[in-house]
Order: C-alpha cells, then structure tokens, then sequence
C-alpha cells in the first residue's frame, strides 16, 4: 500500500469517522480532520514538489476524496476544493503554490490575497 494511502486510511477511520455525525449535525467545518491532512502532507498531494508537495497525479487525490467519502461528505467536498487549488497553482506564481501544498488556505475564515491575484 502507498504510504499516502496508509495515512488516508488511518485519517478517515480515525479523526473523520469520529467527528462526521457532528460534522453534518452542525454544519461545522472538519477543522480536524483538515489539519490531520495538513500535517500528514496529503494536502501538497498533487501540488509541485517545488512548491513543497509530492508532485503526484490527480488519481491519488481522487483516492483520497473517495476514501473521505466513505466517512464523511463534507470532508471529502472540503479536500476536493482544495485539491482543485492545483489548477491554480499550476497557473499562478511561486507563492500561490506554496499556500495550496502547505494547505494554508483550507482554514475557516482565512484569507489568501495571493490566491486571488491573478499577478504571476
């Protein structure tokens, strides 16, 4: 198994399992389980290894929103957009990029300018 695959599995069963029922009973954002991705890296999963990522395809990424899936909706919607910052980042300068692999954009009420500019 991939080692990207072996920390999905550990994050869906674990940190998104256990918080999916609040998730959808509140309507809250999966704060956990994003920063859960965040520090496992799966967030730079198909970002530029220059940019701080792993470089990899959209399949793996496709793995991991299906996987999220299984446990919770509005985690894996919230993984998918931030996996769609990759078409930003592969048209937007140095910074741009570095935000969408360190996930820094995936929090509730942050606010990225750069991601915004359409400056390279």
């Amino acid at each position: 198994m991939s080692c990207y695959l072996e920390s999905i599995e550990s994050i869906a069963s674990g940190v998104v399992r256990a918080a999916a029922v609040e998730i959808d009973r509140t309507a809250a954002f999966p704060a956990a389980a994003i920063a859960a991705l965040r520090k496992a890296g799966l967030l730079g999963l198909i970002s530029a290894n220059e940019a701080g990522g792993m470089g990899l395809e959209t399949r793996p990424a496709a793995e991991v929103v299906e996987r999220l899936a299984r446990e919770c909706g509005s985690t894996a919607m919230v993984a998918c957009m931030h996996y769609a910052a990759a078409v930003i980042e592969a048209r937007g300068s140095r910074t741009v990029g570095e935000v969408a692999a360190a996930g820094r954009q995936s929090s509730p009420g942050s606010r990225h300018p750069v991601l915004a500019s359409t400056r390279r």
